[in-house]
């Protein structure tokens, strides 16, 4: 089970992270790049190579004081999306490894979040409202709670918790192992 509940959050860490980088130009040069022999190698090797970035490039934003593309608010609402979604899909009898886990991916996501104040308000938040994770559902309502003290920061309505299963719950669409 916790198997399979790991693979889920990898998962839906890689979907966020290919959802962002959608919003890029992302050249497959950044990944990988093949030398004249045809060898793939890795940007730990290719940095060892004389540094042709150009100004304007995706690694140097045409304005550095703006280097996101998505607003704090897009991010916010895609950050949203995705803890409803662990939550929901978080197991109802969950061992103490899937508690670790999900407490260290919800205060992984407020200490890395991309805006920085929103991070520390967030990091804050977490620290004086402890996560609540004994089941699916204490993990779905301290979310929806935690959201709507967002919510209320931001002067945005508040959300009936009693709704968060019928909007975030549900099968993924991906097949049981």
């Amino acid at each position: 089970m916790k198997t399979h509940y790991l693979l889920i959050i990898y998962v839906i860490g890689f979907i966020l992270f290919y959802s962002i980088l959608s919003f890029f130009e992302v050249d497959e040069k950044l990944f990988f790049y093949f030398d004249n022999n045809n060898n793939t190698n890795n940007l730990n090797n290719k940095s060892k190579k004389k540094n042709t970035q150009k100004e304007g490039d995706i690694l140097t934003p045409p304005d550095a004081t703006k280097p996101l593309k998505l607003t704090k608010q897009e991010i916010g609402r895609h950050a949203w999306a995705l803890l409803h979604s662990v939550a929901a899909s978080y197991p109802i009898e969950p061992t103490n490894e899937d508690k670790k886990q999900v407490e260290d991916f919800i205060n992984g996501l407020a200490y890395n979040f991309p805006c920085k104040i929103c991070g520390k308000h967030f990091v804050k938040l977490l620290k004086d409202n402890p996560i609540k994770n004994n089941n699916r559902e204490e993990l779905v309502y301290y979310l929806c709670d935690i959201h709507n003290i967002v919510n209320k920061v931001l002067e945005k309505p508040h959300f009936d918790c009693d709704k968060a299963f019928e909007i975030w719950g549900g099968d993924c669409g991906c097949e049981a192992e």
